[in-house]
């Protein structure tokens, strides 16, 4: 980010110049193997390079509610049960907004009806307490 704004102060626009070219970046969040990939991390430190998340890149990175969740589960796993084990796992498993993140009705407004998603990449921690089918 540094780069561009450098870039920009060594050369403004100028109509007079034959050539002004301008520049937009997007970026679309894929879930991806492919090891050129560049890793993304959410993070709160102010110097990080800012990237705006929409609703929809949100939703595709966290496609599951808490219903489809239980049904993939129970697809996935022999000896899963919706018991105090699962709760428990659950619990600590949403602490990190890796795998689960809490959409609010009002944005604004932290008291605000609310519901949580889930990421698929959430069923590698479940992969270690529950025995596949």
């Amino acid at each position: 980010m540094a780069e561009i704004s450098q870039a920009e102060l060594m050369h403004p626009s100028d109509e007079s110049e034959k050539f002004n070219v301008s520049m937009r970046i997007e970026l679309h969040f894929v879930r991806t193997t492919n090891p050129d990939a560049l890793p993304f991390r959410h993070s709160k430190d102010e110097g990080a390079f800012a990237v705006e998340v929409k609703e929809e890149d949100l939703r595709r990175m966290f496609p599951w509610d808490y219903h489809e969740l239980i049904e993939q589960l129970g697809s996935r796993y022999g000896d899963f049960k919706q018991n105090s084990k699962f709760y428990d796992l659950k619990r600590k498993v949403e602490i990190s907004e890796k795998h689960s993140r809490t959409r609010y009705l009002d944005p604004g407004n932290p008291k605000s009806t609310k519901k949580r998603f889930y990421s698929p990449g959430i069923l590698g921690e479940f992969d270690k307490h529950y025995t596949r089918k």
